[in-house]
């Protein structure tokens, strides 16, 4: 390397392992006086002070002692565009023992928590400072916390910790109901005054005067018992008013703390942009912290608004009937969200600058909290221009092709590459819609997610097969971003829409199904050099938590090195038929635990493999063909290939001396006469059962070992590579293939049948005689489910050729990744390969790469199987085997 060469974390010495310092996002230069800036690291400070909300979100600032100084004038220490922040706001001072002092500007209009600020005073951590339309958060920095263990291909493997969020269940209180007055006293005055009237009568009717005294009793009794029962009135309903006040206070205090801690909750679940960046370049434990499983998967901020809490307020029993149900209260700041599992597409449109910045919020942040296993981000542009806007997505390991794409990053702006991408999706959409229509609930993990990014939507949507991915394809995990300038040019496919109004610079407006409390949203704003910091730190890191036996395979394998044979000679091989040489176990590929062995006896004794183009099957088969050989003798095990996609497949392994016989659909007429020399030499090999009075091989092979006169009789592997078009050719072929596999079982006599499409083909009679099943990368999970009775094998991804399942009767299924033999010997030195140096412009990532001009086969081309197949040949002839 160039002496000077300066990387993002070191300077680069001469020969160093380019896993130590090539990293997916570093950054090169040749001038060491700017290499400093490209360092990585987190700068340090005793407190850390982040733009939560508002224009300049985002932006984290480490503070030590002295004075830091807020607001949107070019003099502040942190400076904001926000229009409706004073050009100074408010200044933070921390002394060089810890403390911090708060000071508004006057004027300002500075508010923490709920409270203004008027003078100076402590800003405890965590605490929110509102100033115009930003937010601003002071808090201790937290450590860099996520495990990450270097890769030696230069990638970063993170473990994601477990997600431990305990259910919260939503609160309910009882409102206290005011209370009831107790009913007026009532003076009584017919019972006051009737006996004055009786009173009256009996003194005309005596004439004694002491009746008079009965006329006075009554008034004055009723008039005590009034004022008696008037005071106790009085008493009881002060008594229930105090008692209301007090219950009403204890309600509102429960409502304020509750409402606190919802509001807590709810911007710990959604962070700030100023987290999201923190938790990508640390990167911290929360990155990529959902799972698809999670009830807020993709539910992504918008900004904060004033919205009502998620507190249930049922009236007291003793309320009136007629009172109107009481509103929860409104949460000031609070994390505004779209949910695209419940939405399927969302619309953003209004001002380029301002919705622009909308939507890369929306998917840096998507990237940063679910993981690249989980979410694929595809993103489309409608112009060369508007792709400009967009060139940091590439960095991105979501937009990194994990299903075979030919590509180096899902992304598209011109007409080549997003019809690519959008036939991609189609064919995706339709493959994850069979799957599941095959598939019992619960028998597979979710399918990842895909949020597909169409910045121009109105000229995209004209893209053939937009319209079905809009409209179907948020039922099975596509779900889409729409970007255009003016909210009646977005998709009608859309169920929620952003709307930037004219002039607006701080606050956006959310209207859609179940947004309606929403209403104005005072949004996130990030810019382009914001997301490209997020995605270059993203870029190295590899989620390798997977909690499947598949991700614990490689992405490929090679048979010399699994037989510990990297270059194999005839005295090798010889070696190991002096040793044995006799078994119907092969080594095929690797498993979770381990190289993978069939034995065709225990596990078969008859196989079917199937594979769409490009999956590994003929790789598959010349594997177990090639490591049956080094196991086995030639007067142990026999070949017959019938190979009917033109004979190139078994071209090696027909020099193989197992080989008995080759035909190819090129000469179809001799696939007949194999038939019948087949079903000849099943009476023969009955015939010398019968003649040993053995019961099956295993038998014969024992007898012999007792009387040695008997002759050799190997066991007979028959492998048919497409036999569905050796059946669409010769239907009466695959009856006689199924008597075979009845009648050879006992016989020694093995069936390999392979196909691309099993569907039609695989009959009854071919499955109840295939025990054992293999399933490479098949179209769909229907297929997959002829072979395996499971949909496994639907969801293989293009990129890893050769990855199979394996069932053999009715145990469980075993992912293998099949270890190659048919490629290419690795070359080392001035004879092996040259690295190609391709610069790529922004429409470039969404193209096929330029191949190598060397990378293609002049006919010199020398592959692990010709070695190998060289050194059965001459073990045989040193050890005389036939």
């Amino acid at each position: 390397v160039h002496e000077r060469l300066v990387g993002s974390e070191m300077c680069i010495r001469d020969r160093a392992p380019a896993a130590a310092v090539l990293t997916d996002g570093a950054r090169l230069t040749l001038d060491d006086t700017i290499g400093p800036f490209l360092r990585e690291g987190e700068p340090t400070g005793r407190f850390e002070l982040r733009v939560a909300g508002g224009p300049g979100s985002g932006r984290v600032l480490r503070l030590g002692a002295g004075v830091t100084t807020l607001g949107s004038g070019p003099a502040c220490t942190l400076r904001v565009a926000d229009p409706e922040l004073p050009p100074l706001a408010a200044r933070v001072t921390v002394d060089v023992h810890g403390g911090l002092t708060l000071a508004a500007a006057p004027g300002a209009g500075c508010s923490l928590g709920d409270a203004p600020v008027d003078a100076d005073r402590d800003w405890p951590p965590g605490a929110v400072l509102r100033a115009g339309d930003s937010l601003f958060v002071l808090d201790v920095p937290a450590d860099a916390d996520a495990h990450l263990t270097p890769m030696h291909e230069g990638g970063l493997a993170y473990h994601r910790p477990p997600r431990l969020t305990p259910v919260r269940p939503r609160p309910r209180l009882v409102v206290p109901a005011p209370p009831g007055w107790a009913d007026r006293a009532r003076f009584q005055l017919i019972a006051a005054f009737l006996p004055v009237l009786f009173g009256l009568v009996m003194y005309g009717v005596t004439g004694q005067a002491y009746m008079l005294l009965f006329c006075l009793m009554s008034p004055v009794m009723m008039v005590g018992q009034w004022l008696s029962d008037h005071r106790e009135g009085k008493k009881r309903n002060k008594t229930s008013l105090r008692r209301y006040k007090k219950e009403l206070a204890a309600h509102e205090a429960e409502v304020a703390r509750l409402g606190k801690e919802e509001q807590r909750l709810r911007r710990r679940d959604h962070p700030d942009p100023a987290e999201v960046l923190l938790f990508a370049t640390g990167p911290r434990r929360r990155l990529w912290e959902r799972r698809l499983t999670d009830p807020d998967t993709l539910r992504l901020r918008l900004g904060v608004a004033a919205l009502p809490a998620d507190i249930e307020l049922v009236a007291d029993r003793g309320a009136p009937h007629d009172d109107q149900a009481p509103h929860p209260p409104s949460l000031p700041d609070v994390p505004a969200t779209v949910s695209f599992p419940r939405l399927g597409v969302v619309g953003v449109a209004g001002d380029r600058h301002r919705a622009l910045a909308t939507a890369r919020w929306l998917a840096v942040q998507s990237a940063v909290l679910h993981s690249p296993r989980d979410l694929s981000v595809v993103v489309l542009a409608a112009t060369r221009r508007a792709g400009d806007d967009w060139g940091w997505a590439h960095w991105l390991p979501h937009t990194r092709p994990q299903r075979g794409q030919d590509c180096p990053a899902l992304v598209g702006s011109d007409a080549e590459a997003v019809g690519r991408r959008v036939h991609e999706l189609t064919e995706l959409h339709r493959r994850k819609a069979a799957r599941e229509s095959h598939r019992a609930s619960g028998t597979l993990r979710p399918d990842p997610h895909v949020l597909l990014v169409l910045d121009g939507a109105r000229l995209l949507r004209r893209v053939v097969g937009m319209p079905e991915l809009l409209q179907d394809g948020p039922e099975h995990g596509i779900f889409a971003l729409c970007l255009d300038e003016d909210e009646r040019l977005l998709p009608e496919e859309c169920r929620a829409a952003v709307r930037w109004p004219l002039g607006a610079a701080t606050r956006l407006v959310v209207r859609g199904a179940g947004l309606e409390r929403v209403g104005e949203v005072v949004a996130d704003q990030v810019g382009a050099e914001w997301c490209e910091l997020i995605a270059r730190s993203l870029a190295p890191v590899r989620d390798v938590s997977r909690d499947d036996a598949d991700g614990a395979l490689p992405g490929e394998a090679r048979l010399l090195s699994l037989l510990e044979l990297p270059d194999p000679t005839g005295v090798d091989i010889a070696r190991r038929w002096r040793s044995g040489g006799a078994t119907t176990e092969a080594a095929v590929g690797v498993a979770a635990d381990g190289p993978f062995l069939l034995d065709i006896r225990r596990d078969g004794p008859h196989a079917l493999i199937a594979g769409t183009t490009g999956s590994g099957k003929s790789e598959l088969l010349q594997t177990l063909i090639a490591s049956l050989a080094v196991a086995n003798r030639p007067d142990a095990l026999n070949f017959v290939l019938i190979d009917y996609k033109g004979g190139s497949a078994f071209m090696d392994c027909a020099r193989l001396p197992h080989t008995v016989g080759m035909v190819s659909d090129l000469d179809a007429h001799l696939t007949e006469r194999a038939l019948a020399s087949l079903a000849a030499e099943l009476r023969r090999r009955e015939e010398i059962l019968l003649a040993a009075g053995a019961k099956d091989l295993e038998d014969y092979v024992d007898t012999r070992a007792l009387r040695p006169e008997l002759p050799p009789l190997p066991r007979l592997v028959l492998i048919i590579d497409e036999f569905a078009s050796l059946a669409a050719e010769l239907p009466d072929f695959i009856d006689g293939l199924v008597d075979i596999a009845r009648r050879g079982r006992s016989l020694g006599v093995h069936l390999v049948l392979a196909t691309q499409r099993p569907a039609g083909v695989v009959s009854a009679d071919i499955r109840a005689n295939t025990n054992l099943r293999i399933a490479l990368r098949v179209t769909d999970g229907a297929e997959s489910a002829d072979v395996l009775d499971a949909p496994d094998a639907g969801a293989i991804a293009r990129s890893t050729p050769g990855r199979a399942y394996v069932r053999s009767g009715a145990q469980s299924l075993v992912a293998v990744q099949s270890a190659r033999i048919g490629g290419r010997r690795p070359r080392t030195g001035a004879t092996g390969p040259r690295a190609c140096l391709v610069p790529l412009d922004g429409p470039a990532y969404g193209r096929p790469l330029p191949r190598a001009a060397d990378a293609e086969d002049d006919g010199t081309m020398v592959t692990d199987l010709a070695v190998l197949v060289d050194a059965v040949r001459d073990a045989a002839a040193r050890t005389g085997a036939p």
